[in-house]
């Protein structure tokens, strides 16, 4: 079986066990006509908002390509993109074992806390934060906490369902911390120009943003 939140689309379904799931854009859950009775086993790309209802006979396991999170009824974000370099699994209540499947290290962590896994150098690592920030998406808030511009610009793809070129400049160093709740991807686009310098064109889901100086010309 498969759930599938589309690009530029959110979900949100209750599996047979009771267990509750608000699915994020461009985001896939597989499993199998077993679940909720002989397993409660789940594998994903993208990312997902878990209510897990309590069992303690069954474990509830999500498998991604690089990790495994196993709980018993907890609730907790994972966000698991092919195309971002790190799966980070983010705890708002109860407890969660995270372990890498490369060298099986593992760590548990509770409420406010995450646990990132390094795809590049298979390195698994905690630390506290305010789990708010990683799961205001399933309440329709875009936030933004210091981030870089490519990863600015992976998350409007996804929120806005379309492709955004870059042009003028391989990378931008600056820093954007902002909240985007009904926003349009033009208003986004006006409200961070008011701090980078930049130019940008929409044709149908084809966006162009010119950085620096390098206004394209008419």
């Amino acid at each position: 079986t498969e759930s599938i939140a589309p690009y530029g689309q959110k979900s949100q379904l209750v599996l047979a066990d009771g267990t509750k799931v608000f699915l994020n854009s461009g985001t896939v859950l597989r499993y199998d006509n077993r679940f909720g009775k002989q397993n409660r086993k789940i594998e994903m790309t993208g990312e997902a908002y878990f209510e897990v209802a309590k069992n303690k006979r069954i474990p509830f396991i999500i498998n991604t390509a690089d990790i495994e999170i196993k709980v018993l009824g907890t609730k907790f974000n994972v966000m698991a993109y092919p195309d971002e370099p790190q799966i980070e699994t983010t705890v708002t209540e109860g407890t969660v074992n995270v372990k890498e499947l490369k060298n099986g290290s593992s760590v548990v962590i509770t409420a406010n806390q995450k646990a990132s896994y390094i795809k590049k150098n298979h390195l698994l690592t905690q630390q506290n934060v305010n789990s708010f920030i990683y799961s205001s998406w399933k309440e329709n808030i875009l936030y933004f906490d210091n981030e870089n511009f490519e990863n600015v610009i992976k998350k409007l793809e996804r929120w806005y369902n379309v492709n955004i070129e870059l042009t003028g400049k391989d990378s931008v160093d600056d820093r954007f911390t902002l909240t985007i709740k009904n926003e349009s991807l033009r208003e986004v686009l006006d409200l961070i120009g008011l701090t980078t310098p930049l130019y940008y064109k929409i044709k149908d889901n084809q966006v162009t943003i010119t950085y620096k100086n390098n206004k394209p010309k008419k």
